[in-house]
């Protein structure tokens, strides 16, 4: 009964959670268009192309949603699927005096409200999720709602809404079809069960799926969470047979009562402990595809619009469809990442790494923002630390990556120093990462604000200087994971230095010797030494022109890795299942394919494994791996699958052009 109760609960919170992430997705496209300028002024028809341009593909992938909108300062002014929903333009929030008091409490509690399941006028059942936007712009003037008649002088509610109010993120789901997604017609006829909470109210919400009866002797219940509210599911045999639990007492004795309560409830407790990390997986996997895919629509082909020829105010348009597209993604995998690792679902990889591509890699990645302000960029990397070590590359990078692009962050003039040093007490050795800069430092409570979720150390910074404020959290809870530490310093105007401290195990290779290094200039720069190649192979593998196979399900997708391949010089064929990948490659011979993971018919994972088959090969064809998951065990399944590099989307120019070199560098 509880492996039934966790199953049902997994299924609702999972498909629940991931539509209400999506007023959150239209908050982000609102913030991103408020810290693109300075002062916000939506021109209506240029906003309302984007509008529609962003929800379109979020409704494709949810096909329960009614609606989506956007009330600025309460005024309903852009709504999705505008001919069945037109009626609810110039709806005033604000001024219905039916739902004023629910709406003013979602502006002051700054939460997600749920109102429903309720009947809509125009027929069917809803689930409405409200959120108020909030920006730095002070847009809202309570004076306004008297001069315009939206609220009479003797009504003070204008007074309580905040000035830095924007409007509200609205979406309508259809509630028959939600519950069709959640598959309740499947659970098992052994039992009855229902959900209360009408509203969000929990235990005090009324039934609104199921038999009330249900709730008057429930053998279980569970919660299931929703922002700013909860339902509760009940769970009960459809015949009873309570009378056997005396019948056991009275045979077994109170020891073995107890005994048995102890095992049930320890068994009842490790299945709700699955069930909740199985759907907190599949809830990031699925918001992580869901979000991925349209941003490297956008991101892509923004990309390639950057190598045409466009007039200064069409480039400067990009820019900000960029920016506010970049700002989206990093605050995506912010959010994700900070989830796995508060829920322990991060797995860290033990793999050799060297310390110079480790350095190199994190510094180029912040290069040009930090040259752009004029900024002094220098890595040193002591002789005493090895040259390879044991490690998650990918992790330790992202640490590096966000102290390094946190100071660059902060810091106006001046320099940006990385330095990377060993030590060892005789106990441990450590390789020590310092982060060193001349920016604009921190006080005490700076310093103990830096390391809170979604905090920086000035009150305001997210927004002056954009960022979850969860970098450091990030960085600091991977160290921790890793069983380091890290150490600040910094005075205010000043700037500040970032140590971490890892424990590691060195990779001695054939040529080389930890004990036999030099010790005697701590302060030594490590030298770079280029792969020795064959130069008539390197030469033929740049002129030849690549034949290149992508394979993905999405004709965006499709679209923009083919313009991008071919920008960089690549013959390129496309196929939309893995089925058709293989008929392709059978009848033709390519160089690389580009493989995503979920399509119909065929995945990408079954077809990686076939042409490993047919080929007999573990190179040709060389395929990389396409996903839109942040989960890293996917990177994993790819690899034991037969792929041979893996890309995240949303894909650039950069990221594909250094797939093909990769390529290049293998078959040298």
């Amino acid at each position: 009964m509880q492996q039934e109760l966790s199953q049902a609960k997994s299924q609702v919170e999972e498909r629940i959670n991931r539509y209400f992430t999506l007023v959150q997705s239209l908050e982000a496209l609102v913030l991103s268009e408020v810290n693109s300028s300075e002062t916000f002024s939506l021109d209506p028809q240029l906003f309302e192309t984007k509008f529609q341009s962003f929800v379109k593909p979020l409704e494709s992938n949810n096909p329960s949603i009614i609606s989506l909108q956007l009330a600025p300062a309460g005024v309903v002014t852009y709504v999705s699927q505008i001919d069945k929903n037109a009626q609810a333009i110039g709806h005033d929030l604000l001024r219905d005096d039916s739902r004023r008091g629910q709406v003013i409490r979602t502006i002051i509690d700054k939460t997600t409200v749920v109102a429903g399941p309720l009947t809509l006028i125009q027929g069917g059942n809803a689930l409405i999720a409200r959120k108020a936007i909030f920006t730095d712009t002070m847009s809202f003037d309570s004076e306004v709602m008297y001069l315009t008649g939206r609220a009479d002088r003797n009504e003070d509610w204008p007074e309580q809404i905040p000035k830095d109010f924007w409007g509200f993120a609205t979406m309508l789901v259809d509630t028959d079809r939600l519950f069709e997604e959640f598959k309740l017609d499947q659970l098992s006829k052994a039992y009855q069960f229902a959900l209360r909470g009408r509203h969000g109210l929990g235990e005090k919400g009324e039934v609104f799926w199921g038999k009330d009866s249900v709730f008057e002797y429930p053998d279980l219940t569970t919660g299931i969470r929703l922002p700013g509210g909860s339902w509760v599911m009940g769970i009960r045999h459809k015949k009873q047979s309570n009378f056997l639990i005396p019948i056991i007492v009275a045979a077994s004795g109170a020891a073995i009562f107890l005994l048995g309560c102890y095992v049930i409830l320890a068994r009842r407790a490790k299945l709700q402990a699955e069930a909740e990390a199985k759907t907190h997986d599949r809830f990031l996997a699925a918001m992580s595809h869901e979000i991925r895919t349209p941003m490297n629509g956008i991101i892509g082909v923004v990309e390639l619009l950057e190598i045409s020829q466009l007039s200064k105010e069409q480039r400067d348009l990009l820019e900000i469809i960029k920016g506010s597209s970049k700002t989206l993604l990093r605050l995506v995998n912010d959010v994700l990442d900070f989830s796995k690792i508060d829920s322990k679902a991060m797995v860290l990889e033990l793999a050799p790494l060297k310390i110079e591509t480790l350095a190199r890699t994190s510094c180029q990645v912040i290069e040009q923002q930090a040259h752009a302000k004029g900024l002094t960029l220098e890595c040193f990397i002591s002789d005493k630390t090895p040259t390879q070590i044991t490690g998650d590359a990918v992790r330790l990078q992202q640490i590096l990556t966000n102290l390094l692009s946190n100071s660059v962050k902060f810091t106006k003039s001046g320099f940006v120093h990385l330095s990377i040093d060993c030590t060892d007490d005789g106990s441990k050795k450590q390789i020590e990462f310092e982060v060193k800069d001349s920016g604009i430092g921190m006080d005490k409570r700076g310093l103990d604000r830096i390391f809170k979720p979604f905090q920086q150390a000035e009150q305001g910074a997210t927004k002056r200087f954009e960022g979850t404020g969860l970098g450091l959290v990030i960085s600091d809870r991977l160290v921790q994971q890793m069983g380091g530490t890290i150490k600040v310093q910094s005075k205010l105007d000043q700037g500040s230095s970032f140590k971490v401290y890892i424990p590691y195990s060195p990779v001695l290779t054939a040529d080389e010797s930890i004990s036999g290094e030099d010790e005697s200039n701590p302060e030594a720069s490590t030298k770079i030494v280029k792969d020795n190649v064959q130069p008539e192979k390197a030469q033929l593998l740049d002129k030849a022109k690549l034949n290149v196979l992508v394979v993905d399900d999405v004709f965006i997708n499709i679209e923009v890795a083919t313009m991008i391949l071919e920008t960089i010089g690549c013959n390129v064929e496309r196929a939309m299942s893995g089925q058709e990948a293989i008929d392709a490659m059978q009848a033709k011979s390519y160089d690389i394919i580009y493989m995503d993971r979920q399509m119909p018919e065929m995945d990408g994972l079954e077809a990686t494994q076939k042409i490993r088959k047919i080929t007999g090969s573990d190179t040709t064809p060389w395929i990389v791996a396409l996903t839109a998951s942040a989960q890293e065990d996917q990177k994993e399944e790819y690899l034991r699958a037969g792929a041979n590099d893996f890309l995240s989307k949303p894909i650039d120019v950069d990221s594909v052009s250094r797939s093909v070199e990769n390529y290049k560098k293998a078959k040298l």
